[in-house]
């Protein structure tokens, strides 16, 4: 039995996102006294993860068009972060976490920087397991 090459697509882009994920767990918990990794590699991190999650959901998706648009949401949750969103909703623990609190010019770097390497990477992996 052979699997689908959407199927074989599909759980490329999910053990990407998974890969991912685990290595920003691995951060949040083994290194988050490092400031360079808990703060710059881990917004590097998030924005690959969002872009591997959404193209399992969505292969077919303009890989252009999804890191603009994952792009765009990260920054403007950067922007809810500038105007101090979680601190205005008293937010605490994981939703607070998730929507951050400290506007920073370097996380837009850092999700810029992450979404130009998952744009080199993404091709390189499409046509290894393609094969």
């Amino acid at each position: 039995m052979t699997i689908p090459d959407a199927t074989k697509t599909r759980l490329l882009y999910l053990t990407c996102a998974a890969l991912v994920f685990l290595f920003g767990l691995s951060i949040l918990f083994f290194f988050r006294d490092i400031p360079f990794l808990r703060g710059f590699i881990s917004d590097f991190i998030v924005v690959t993860f969002l872009y591997f999650l959404v193209k399992t959901a969505i292969p077919k998706i303009s890989s252009i068009k999804l890191a603009a648009g994952v792009f765009l949401f990260a920054c403007f949750l950067e922007l809810l972060q500038y105007f101090r969103l979680a601190d205005r909703l008293a937010l605490k623990g994981v939703l607070r976490t998730i929507l951050g609190a400290t506007f920073d010019w370097l996380d837009i770097l850092a999700y810029a920087l992450g979404l130009l390497l998952t744009l080199l990477i993404q091709p390189l992996l499409s046509r290894r397991f393609s094969s």
